[in-house]
């Protein structure tokens, strides 16, 4: 991700990260609210449930994944870090690829997916070596690596969290 698309990226999470928090003061006003007697009583003539109990706040977590997710698909290949994950080796189906064994001698496909991007990539087995060697290949979780590059970069910043994912995560054997 380029210096520019991070800071656009970094703005938005505080923008969200903002607005979590007066949902929260807001629930939390409401809840107080509908403890008192008046209130309860006010519900209960209206038929109204509480509204703090349908009020639905999401965490900081989510919402950082959710403004990444957002932001992967303004991101162009030729600006992300090359990190990809493995995500399985396929074959060609009646329905479309069907995941099978790596071993299998039927399979055709292997799925890797970079970790600022929207969509993964289906590679050729014939072409997969020279892809595991030009790109960093990760066999692990693409939800677990990008929580990990998501939070450690707007904590740490980019440049660490590369190291870290590159620590952290095994290579593709």
């Amino acid at each position: 991700m380029t210096d520019e698309k991070l800071k656009e990226f970094i703005y938005a999470i505080a923008e969200r990260e903002k607005k979590i928090t007066a949902q929260m003061e807001s629930k939390t006003k409401a809840q107080s609210l509908e403890k008192t007697q008046k209130v309860k009583e006010y519900l209960k003539v209206c038929g109204v449930k509480p509204f703090s109990s349908g009020m639905r706040v999401d965490s900081k977590d989510n919402i950082r994944l959710l403004t990444f997710y957002s932001f992967v698909r303004q991101i162009p290949a030729s600006e992300t870090n090359g990190i990809f994950v493995y995500c399985g080796t396929y074959r060609n189906g009646y329905e479309g690829l069907v995941r099978t064994k790596a071993s299998s001698p039927s399979a055709e496909y292997r799925k890797y997916w970079d970790i600022e991007q929207e969509s993964p990539v289906y590679i050729n087995l014939e072409d997969c070596e020279q892809f595991e060697s030009t790109y960093i290949v990760l066999n692990a979780s693409i939800d677990a690596v990008r929580k990990t590059f998501v939070e450690t970069t707007l904590n740490e910043g980019q440049a660490k969290a590369l190291k870290l994912i590159k620590d952290k995560y095994p290579r593709k054997k």
